[in-house]
């Protein structure tokens, strides 16, 4: 392995579809700029075939059931911020993750990309309790 240092944020020197697969864990909570930092994985990636896999944690959202964690993690949040290296509790990753590959609603998935999704609390991770994960694989 050749260690790269940079940001995902920035594009990098590697050129359109360089990679087969980009794996993404716990890290889309610390970079400055989620939206970027997905443009670029989704640059990089393979157009037919190119798989991206994920698990991060996540805002709750507003129709699940969890307004005490919701709130804890909007109160924590800027403290998250400081003690843990940039790590926000409160982003929707998730919805970040869908909008970037053009995944709106269930009839988007067949035309844009493969996916598997699913949200899903871990109670013993509190404040990272909501998390979800999936795999995108890109069709064009």
């Amino acid at each position: 392995f050749d260690v790269l240092e940079g940001s995902i944020e920035s594009k990098s020197t590697f050129s359109n579809g360089w990679f087969d697969c980009v794996v993404c864990a716990l890290t889309l909570c610390s970079v400055d700029n989620q939206v970027a930092a997905l443009e670029e994985v989704k640059r990089v990636l393979r157009p037919n075939g190119g798989t991206f896999g994920f698990v991060e944690h996540v805002a709750v959202n507003i129709e699940e059931p969890y307004r005490i964690l919701n709130l804890q993690q909007q109160v924590f949040d800027p403290l998250q911020q400081v003690v843990a290296h940039n790590c926000h509790l409160h982003r929707y990753t998730g919805d970040n993750i869908l909008k970037v590959f053009s995944i709106q609603k269930e009839e988007d998935y067949a035309l844009s990309s493969r996916l598997s999704y699913e949200r899903f609390l871990v109670d013993d991770m509190w404040p990272v309790s909501s998390q979800c994960c999936g795999v995108i694989q890109r069709n064009s």
